[in-house]
């Protein structure tokens, strides 16, 4: 990854963290003060091995909280949304809210123990319509 998209991945990943309402290229780009161009480009368009970023955190996760009796969970989780324009939203049963409504659903990969618990990965479900 060069060094130009290491930036724009942190600034990406901090407004994704971050308490900004819509968590768009254009907002996260505005504060932090840079183009949205190379946001957009990083997600929309660039080349980057994502799995690489994901052993790291997975490496870091199991370091910093792994006691020995510590379990990777699979679980998949169904998540509201507010806007049907996102990527494969559809009306579907969210359990967590006990209701039907527009919404996403991924299988959520986290490291789980009896003492802490972090998430890892998600892969998103594509319905096939």
């Amino acid at each position: 990854m060069r060094q130009e998209q290491r930036n724009d991945a942190r600034i990406n990943l901090a407004g994704l963290v971050s308490d900004l309402k819509y968590k768009t290229a254009e907002s996260i780009a505005c504060r932090h003060d840079q183009q949205r161009h190379g946001l957009r480009y990083l997600v929309g368009s660039s080349t980057w091995e994502h799995r690489l970023p994901l052993r790291e955190l997975a490496g870091r996760v199991g370091r910093a909280t792994g006691p020995p009796d510590g379990f990777i969970v699979f679980a998949p989780l169904g998540l509201r949304q507010e806007s049907r324009a996102s990527v494969r939203v559809q009306r579907l049963w969210l359990w967590r809210l006990d209701m039907v409504d527009d919404g996403q659903i991924g299988v959520f990969m986290a490291y789980d123990s009896y003492h802490e618990h972090a998430p890892v990965d998600v892969w998103p479900y594509l319905p096939e319509e």
